[in-house]
């Protein structure tokens, strides 16, 4: 077991990410009396360490603390060695670094909670393997974790944490803390170590705790080969929950010895969604039909890898060279899925809106963004683009008045329309406002409200620029 001492912490030029206040705030809190451990779980190279060790050394002047790395050999039984003699100095707060690395970490870990947070301890957990809190956090620590997801640096997150305006190196870096994913070949190292790897040990590690028993007897190359396919498909932002078409490319593999049925590709992918690697955002598509007119369908979902750089440059491989619509793509999605995170749920909805034909099975257009404020009735419709220029093409689908007839139906009175692009914001003359793509998704996030949020830019918006 190694102690980290506060004199052995270098936390200078580190940007905090947001996460540092949500364990700060467990930290200060007496939330430890209910049984309650706080876990920060995400994968490697995405500030996890950093954020305990700034704790320790920002607040050592108010906090006693002790900082445990379990090594290799390291049991529960250590662990507990170690918190015993923290209660009897009366140590504030514990962090204990790759507890995942423990291997009776689950079995055992029920004291935590039940002994020693009770006795006052502020225990924060962290480690590489996420899976393992998953497991943790369904028996042994159920109902007693307090979780910090690390996975998702937002844009506005990169942006502050390394000093950029630009959505474009959101999208070619975004995903760790040390713009580490710069290309094809770092992204799939990545990917293999951060993810498919870390997946195929847990699930054989962790076997007796999880229904998947058909995956354990796959080998850590074939998990890497199936999961690649995955991401390949997420790629192409085919609708989530397409699992069949996933499961005869992967069997149609040669390199793969196992055959994946639908349940075993499904319990992939829960999996990828329990680490935070994957998760959606809301599509609503519309058709018209001669015989029926305007008919909303049931709200789908589009698959998003909330790592972007990983997509990127797989995307960037399938097409064998760089693409502008690449980009412009990603940052659609993108934009959607930040706007999602940083809006409450319970006052807005957020959707991706396509206007389909359906007798002639063609897309006539959509809504990039579509924002609905459900406590107001009323909405917000967006076209994303990269471009710097302003043209009549960027605005023809927010203001046709076909689409607008269904759209107000169903989400009630129009606020605005708005195209989100790379230049200066300005206010045209028939009403529709444009917006810097960057500083819209950086001011909702710091507003979490829409409507607070546009007035704010539409304030800077020149009139007829």
């Amino acid at each position: 077991m190694k102690e980290l001492k506060l004199s052995d912490i270098d936390i200078n030029k580190i940007e905090k990410r947001n996460a540092y206040k949500d364990v700060l705030d467990f930290i200060e809190s007496d939330r430890c009396y209910d049984g309650e451990v706080c876990i920060i779980f995400g994968l490697y190279r995405t500030g996890k360490t950093a954020i305990m060790r700034q704790i320790m050394a920002e607040n050592a002047d108010r906090y006693s603390f002790m900082f445990l790395e379990p090594e290799s050999e390291d049991t529960m039984k250590d662990i507990y060695a170690y918190l015993d003699e923290a209660v009897k100095k009366k140590v504030h707060g514990v962090f204990i670094d790759e507890m995942t690395g423990v291997s009776d970490f689950i079995d055992n870990s029920a004291y935590l909670a039940d002994i020693y947070a009770k006795e006052g301890l502020r225990i924060v957990l962290s480690g590489d393997d996420s899976l393992s809190f998953v497991f943790a956090q369904k028996s042994s620590l159920f109902g007693r974790i307090e979780t910090v997801n690390a996975t998702y640096i937002s844009f506005e997150e990169h942006c502050r944490v390394l000093g950029t305006k630009d959505i474009d190196d959101y999208i070619s870096h975004g995903g760790v803390i040390d713009r580490f994913i710069s290309d094809c070949e770092s992204a799939c190292s990545y990917l293999d170590d951060a993810v498919s790897g870390n997946i195929s040990r847990s699930l054989r590690r962790l076997a007796k705790y999880s229904n998947y028993t058909e995956l354990f007897d796959v080998s850590e190359d074939e998990m890497k080969a199936v999961i690649e396919k995955m991401v390949e498909s997420y790629c192409n932002t085919s609708p989530a929950g397409a699992v069949k078409e996933l499961a005869d490319d992967i069997n149609a593999d040669t390199k793969i010895v196992h055959k994946f049925t639908e349940d075993m590709i499904a319990r992939i992918e829960n999996a990828l969604i329990d680490i935070g690697f994957v998760s959606a955002i809301k599509h609503q598509e519309i058709d018209y039909s001669e015989s029926f007119g305007w008919k909303s369908l049931p709200v789908g979902r589009e698959y998003y890898l909330t790592q972007p750089a990983i997509k990127y440059y797989h995307m960037k491989k399938a097409q064998g060279k760089e693409k502008p619509e690449i980009k412009e793509d990603m940052a659609k999605q993108a934009v959607v899925f930040e706007v999602s995170c940083a809006l409450p749920l319970e006052k807005y909805s957020v959707y991706k809106v396509s206007f389909r034909d359906a007798d002639l099975d063609k897309m006539l257009g959509g809504y990039d963004m579509l924002i609905y404020d459900k406590t107001a009735n009323s909405y917000y419709a967006f076209e994303i683009r990269l471009a710097a220029v302003a043209n009549d093409e960027q605005y023809r689908h927010l203001t046709n008045e076909k689409f607008r007839e269904i759209i107000d139906y169903k989400y009630g009175g129009r606020e605005t329309v708005c195209v989100l692009y790379s230049g200066k914001p300005f206010k045209m003359s028939d009403s529709v406002l444009y917006l810097n793509i960057s500083g819209f998704v950086r001011e909702v996030s710091k507003c979490r409200d829409i409507k607070e949020a546009m007035g704010k830019l539409a304030e800077k918006a020149v009139v007829g620029a």
